[in-house]
C-alpha cells in the first residue's frame, strides 16, 4: 500500500490507539445518540419514542449506581461497564465492517440464512471464535502498522492516498 504521512502515522500506531480506545467508544455511542436524537430530522413519534427511550435507560442505570456502597465502587463499576461495553461495540463494528458485503436487499430476515446467502452470491463465509476473531484483527493491525513505518515507499499524492479514499468512500 502506498502511505502519505498522516496515513503512515495513523497506521503505524494503530494497534495501540485502537485497544487503548475500546473503554471510551461507550462514551462516544451516547454521544452519537443524542446528537442524532437532538439534529437529525425525525417525526414527532420517533423522537419522542428515542428521548423516552433515552429516559427509561438512563433512570435505570442512575438507579443501578445509586446501590453501590460508595463512590470508589461506583467509579469502578461505571470504567468497568464502559470498557466491557466499549469492547462489546467494538466487536459488532468489526463484524459489520471487516466482511466482504452484500449490495441490495436482504431477502430473508434471520441470521441463520448466512451461510446459504453467502455461497449464493459467491461472498467467502466464515465463523470465528471471539478469540480467533480479535487475534486476527489485531495481527492484520500490526501487519498495517509495519507497512507503514517503512519510510522506504514514498507517499503517494493526497488524491491518491487513504486518508483521500476513507473521506470519499461510500457505503
Amino acid at each position: 500500500m502506498a502511505f502519505d504521512t498522516p496515513a503512515r502515522f495513523s497506521s503505524a500506531t494503530s494497534p495501540t490507539r485502537f485497544t487503548s480506545s475500546w473503554p471510551s467508544a461507550r462514551i462516544n455511542l451516547y454521544a452519537q445518540t443524542f446528537i442524532v436524537v437532538f439534529t437529525k430530522k425525525m417525526d414527532f413519534s420517533t423522537r419522542a419514542w428515542e428521548l423516552g427511550t433515552l429516559g427509561v435507560y438512563w433512570v435505570w442505570f442512575l438507579a443501578l449506581l445509586s446501590f453501590l456502597p460508595n463512590n470508589y465502587h461506583t467509579v469502578a463499576f461505571v470504567l468497568s461497564s464502559f470498557a466491557a461495553t466499549g469492547i462489546q461495540h467494538v466487536q459488532f463494528v468489526l463484524n459489520h465492517f471487516s466482511s466482504p458485503v452484500y449490495d441490495g436487499k436482504p431477502q430473508s430476515k434471520t441470521w441463520s440464512e448466512n451461510q446459504p446467502l453467502c455461497e449464493k452470491y459467491k461472498l467467502p463465509y466464515e465463523s470465528l471464535s471471539w478469540l480467533e476473531a480479535n487475534l486476527r484483527v489485531l495481527r492484520t493491525l500490526k501487519g498495517a502498522a509495519l507497512e507503514a513505518r517503512d519510510v522506504s515507499k514514498p507517499a503517494p499524492p493526497l488524491s491518491k492516498s487513504l486518508i483521500w479514499e476513507a473521506a470519499n468512500a461510500r457505503g
